[in-house]
């Protein structure tokens, strides 16, 4: 008889397949079932035979688990399987331990029975834990795809999606994998030939961090960051593409902006005027903008992470002062720095980097040599405003005293002193005297800007070639001269003598720095002065078309120390009685009177340079010409001159030219005597520096009675914006003191004429 069993063994490792079992096979948990032949076994299990793990035959008429033979065959089915076969061998045990008898007498059936059923449970209670721990593993894993940031996906070649976590649905904008299907992967690629990179490199292997971009369900963009894996089949042939990807558009986003937020602060470091540079803890640099590249000529590649010192050594001796404000963390300023020779000064900011986790500097270095020439310009003429005001004021007495001393030895020469041949000598000693003298004050007053300007429009370039004809005959002749007017308009408001002196002072010292021969030259241009550039001038001087005049030398030049004082008052190189300092003083002093400007360079062995700026005019009359003659006239005339000598001086003169004479001491008196007098006085001629009422009182108050009244103002000291301010009120004119009586004469013709 042939005994036939059931052989369970749990979890077939390799699928379905008809092989020769192993031992190992074999050893698992078994249910034995007796039947008398194989067809009433397989009659049997007629129900159930496809979930049979194993059907054992074997030969005799008994039956042991160790009787089994090696070479019989066994049919493996799946897991899934096992528990509806637990559940059927269940009840055909139960149904052999009910009323069948076993064969073998040896062996208990009733024993192998409990032992089938107990390994039957624990079969089955180890395959619930299983499943259990499964299905918690895979619950995990689900909850862990469903809650990633990153989108995960299973997707064919053809593009057919067959798994997509939420997170990608969400990316994407759909609401499930079917209507994303609908509307094809193909379809949702920005660039089709992405795709196509993308499968060709997927032939290959892994395809990690690809950047492209897809079509969300909205129609707007989404950048991704994709990773995938290729599944490959049996032939090597492509079937699945698994993998993850994220969104990165608005990690573009960031980073685009911190791109444009990158180069707008380099654009605003390189724009900037100063040289910047950042340097690490060890002075390596790390920052290096494009006015440091201009200055050292090198760039940031070339000077990155090299020492400061090196690529910049004019910073060599500041490393310290570097490395002290890194440690410290203070910041280190050092102003008008002589940076080197030549280089001028400079203002040095040390900034320490406040970041804890770096450290480091910037170096910030500024050019502030035209700042501290404009000061020292500026400087220079507040003294001169200053030492201006002092000279006025002692140019004002003197003038007075000349005034007297000439008013006086001009009476002298009157016919009716008969003085002999000698005497008249004496006196015209006398007169060349107090003519010297009012020349150096007229260059005090020049000097302190306080002179009287005659405003006349004239021809500059023939001021020019009268000047150059006076140093032609008054220079040594080795000096050779050349003039080059090109300037189209040279047309003037101004003084005339003022400017030709101012040409001829500087010719002859030209001449002076020439002892042993040289070239001399007067050339003339227009030029446009803008705005900034009157704004940055020491000079009052406003944005227009100037006539430029450059008076040029080969001579000695002048040394560094000594261009800076050479406007100086009293200032002078040569041996002493040889010059009063007062030569270039006067020429700054006649340029700014005509709103002009006036510059210097010069190189010791090289030359000397004067570029003279003066505003261009389009009116010009031709200059009158002085006669040396005195005018004689008719009339009353009040003079009032705080002076004594000076009215007695002047009284004289004035009676000599045929007029008859009132005097006042001081404007108080002056005013009273006008208001007794003013119907029958035809000119008041009155000095404007006064005690108890100066000249512009005393003449406001007059107009005030009579506004038809003529009157002359007559001063040693006064400001040319007073005289313009009175001119508009109706002042008549305005004679410098000390002045000659043809000159007083010719005035007051001019002004009773009018």
């Amino acid at each position: 008889m042939k005994n036939v069993f059931l052989s369970l063994i749990p979890d077939p490792p390799n699928g379905f397949e008809f092989r020769v079992p192993s031992r190992r096979d074999l050893r698992g948990y078994r249910i034995a079932l007796l039947a008398n032949t194989l067809d009433e076994t397989l009659s049997l299990l007629n129900d159930f035979i496809e979930h049979v793990y194993g059907v054992v035959i074997t030969q005799g008429d008994s039956f042991s688990h160790t009787l089994i033979a090696g070479e019989l065959w066994h049919l493996v089915v799946p897991a899934d399987a096992i528990p509806r076969l637990f559940e059927v061998s269940s009840a055909m045990l139960d149904m052999m331990s009910k009323g069948q008898t076993a064969l073998d007498e040896k062996a208990s059936l009733e024993a192998e029975l409990a032992l089938s059923r107990k390994i039957l449970s624990q079969t089955q209670e180890s395959y619930n834990n299983s499943t259990e721990r499964l299905r918690r593993k895979v619950t995990e894993v689900r909850h862990i795809l469903d809650n990633s940031l990153f989108g995960i996906f299973r997707t064919d070649v053809l593009g057919k999606i067959f798994y997509a976590n939420p997170a990608l649905l969400r990316i994407f904008g759909y609401s499930s994998i079917d209507a994303m299907n609908k509307v094809g992967l193909p379809n949702v690629y920005r660039y089709r030939s992405d795709r196509e990179q993308l499968l060709l490199l997927a032939k290959h292997g892994p395809v990690k961090e690809f950047v492209t971009s897809f079509i969300r369900s909205d129609g707007t963009i989404v950048e991704i960051l994709l990773t995938m894996y290729p599944v490959h089949g049996e032939n090597g042939e492509l079937l699945f593409l698994e993998g993850n990807l994220i969104d990165i558009t608005e990690r573009n986003l960031v980073l685009k902006e911190l791109n444009h937020l990158r180069n707008y602060l380099s654009s605003i470091i390189d724009s900037m005027p100063s040289f910047l540079a950042g340097v690490d803890a060890g002075g390596m640099v790390t920052l290096w903008n494009r006015t440091a590249e201009q200055t050292t000529g090198l760039s940031f590649e070339k000077a990155k992470g090299r020492s400061l010192a090196d690529v910049f050594p004019n910073m060599s001796s500041n490393m310290e002062k570097i490395t002290a404000s890194i440690r410290t963390g203070e910041i280190i300023q050092e102003k008008r720095s002589p940076f080197s020779t030549g280089s001028g000064y400079k203002n040095i900011t040390i900034f320490p980097l406040v970041n804890q986790e770096v450290k480091g500097a910037v170096i910030r270095i500024d050019d502030v040599s035209k700042e501290v020439e404009l000061e020292e310009q500026l400087s220079h003429s507040r003294k001169m405003d200053a030492i201006g005001q002092l000279a006025g004021g002692v140019a004002h007495d003197f003038n007075n005293i000349l005034s007297a001393v000439m008013g006086a030895a001009e009476l002298l020469k009157s016919p009716d002193s008969n003085l002999s041949t000698e005497q008249i000598q004496f006196v015209d000693m006398i007169l060349m005297a107090s003519s010297r003298a009012a020349d150096l004050t007229s260059k005090l007053l020049a000097f302190g800007r306080k002179g009287k300007i005659t405003s006349h429009p004239f021809d500059l370039h023939e001021i020019i070639n009268d000047t150059v004809s006076i140093l032609s005959s008054t220079i040594d002749k080795i000096v050779s001269i050349s003039v080059s007017t090109t300037a189209e308009n040279h047309t003037v408001i101004g003084d005339v003598s003022g400017l030709s002196n101012a040409f001829i002072n500087i010719g002859i010292n030209a001449s002076h720095a020439m002892p042993h021969g040289g070239h001399l030259s007067i050339s003339t241009s227009n030029t446009l002065l803008d705005e900034s550039y009157c704004s940055n001038s020491p000079f009052d001087i406003e944005a227009g078309r100037f006539i430029q005049i450059e008076i040029q030398d080969n001579g000695c030049g002048i040394s560094v120390e000594n261009l800076r004082k050479i406007f100086d008052p009293f200032y002078t190189t040569k041996r002493l009685g040889a010059g009063t300092g007062l030569g270039l003083p006067a020429v700054y002093g006649t340029i700014q009177d005509h709103h002009g400007a006036i510059n210097v360079y010069s190189e010791e062995g090289v030359g000397t340079l004067f570029t003279i700026y003066l505003p261009c005019s389009s009116d010009y009359t031709e200059c009158m010409k002085k006669k040396p003659d005195v005018v004689v006239g008719s009339g009353k005339i009040l003079l009032v001159d705080d002076e004594e000598f000076i009215r007695v001086t002047g009284k004289l003169i004035l009676e000599e030219m045929g007029y008859s004479v009132l005097v006042a001491e001081n404007g108080k008196i002056a005013v009273d005597v006008f208001k007794e007098n003013y119907s029958d006085l035809d000119l008041v001629i009155m000095d404007m520096i006064m005690p108890e009422m100066n000249g512009r009182e005393a003449f406001l108050r007059m107009r005030s009675i009579d506004d038809s009244s003529k009157i002359v103002i007559s001063s040693g000291f006064s400001k040319v914006g007073d005289v313009e301010t009175l001119t508009q009120k109706g002042l008549a004119g305005f004679i410098q003191k000390p002045y000659s009586s043809s000159e007083l004469s010719k005035l007051i013709v001019k002004v009773l004429a009018n």
